[in-house]
């Protein structure tokens, strides 16, 4: 990403760089990406996403300004996953998505794993230890 945001844009007047999940950054390339924030060239726009902003280096974060987005309704995403995975979705993963429509669709995608891992868990509640 260095290399490529030190070339000025062909087409437009900015460049957009979006790094998703940042908080899965290693240190290393946290600290890479540091350098780039300390000093961006002013044709350039970086946008990180997280879920989880306690996971990102606070020197990050001290270059970065902050916006946040409200949770996504239930029935909005019962909709939205429904349209995309072309079947329903159980409303307890829904409860589990926080508002996201990304990790509805990780759980959606993994349901059989949470099934018999609460199959599991109500199992070891029933038995009297």
């Amino acid at each position: 990403m260095q290399e490529q945001i030190s070339q000025k844009p062909i087409i437009s007047k900015k460049k957009v760089y979006i790094i998703k999940d940042c908080e899965t950054m290693t240190k290393e390339a946290g600290n890479c990406l540091l350098k780039t924030l300390e000093e961006p060239p002013e044709y350039a726009c970086i946008i990180l996403t997280t879920a989880n902003e306690a996971k990102i280096l606070n020197t990050i974060k001290s270059r970065c300004m902050k916006v946040s987005f409200m949770p996504i309704s239930e029935n909005e995403i019962e909709q939205k996953i429904t349209e995309i995975l072309q079947e329903p979705i159980d409303r307890s993963l829904i409860e589990k998505s926080n508002g996201s429509i990304g990790k509805a669709i990780k759980l959606q995608k993994q349901k059989e794993i949470y099934s018999e891992v609460n199959k599991i868990l109500d199992n070891i509640e029933r038995k009297d230890l």
